[in-house]
């Protein structure tokens, strides 16, 4: 999915597309949103995620609305400066064994993990993504960058990989 999302993600945003499901790529649904870079976006990255993973496990639906969060505000507040005609992009695809998230955004920073030091109010979202996924990871672009991670499903072809 890496370049193919982060195009999809680029031309949804381009053609003023909010919100799509884009199809069936080697058996994986690929889901893209184009967020305006404000804080209203959290949210709605949010919602888009919960929508797109409503007959997943509950469980495993929050923790991926989670990270999804934590990465798009990433992506918001570190990503910019954001010019108002800039979007950050958010591709999910689905697949019977995982789930990848890509948010796409064009500042040049590196993420930085956080120490989770309590004292502080922010710092722990990357920390979140590191112990909550399965993998994760940043992929520099020409202009930019996509912070990504995979969260491994508990079922592949309905059969349940949890202990019984």
């Amino acid at each position: 999915m890496y370049g193919l999302a982060r195009f999809i993600s680029w031309a949804a945003g381009y053609l003023g597309l909010r919100a799509t499901t884009v199809g069936a790529i080697e058996e994986a649904l690929i889901h893209v949103m184009a967020l305006a870079p404000t804080a209203r976006s959290v949210g709605l990255a949010r919602q888009f995620a919960s929508d797109v993973l409503a007959d997943y496990d509950v469980e495993l639906r929050d923790i991926v609305v989670l990270l999804v969060s934590e990465v798009v505000s990433n992506a918001i507040q570190h990503g910019g400066p954001h010019e108002p005609s800039e979007t950050v992009g958010l591709a999910l695809e689905t697949r019977s064994d995982s789930i990848r998230v890509e948010v796409t955004d064009g500042g040049a920073g590196e993420p930085l993990i956080g120490d989770g030091a309590l004292d502080r109010l922010s710092g722990r979202g990357l920390l979140l993504v590191q112990t909550l996924a399965n993998c994760s990871g940043c992929d520099r672009l020409s202009v930019g960058k996509t912070v990504w991670f995979e969260v491994r499903t508990p079922y592949v072809n309905g059969r349940s990989l949890l202990p019984q």
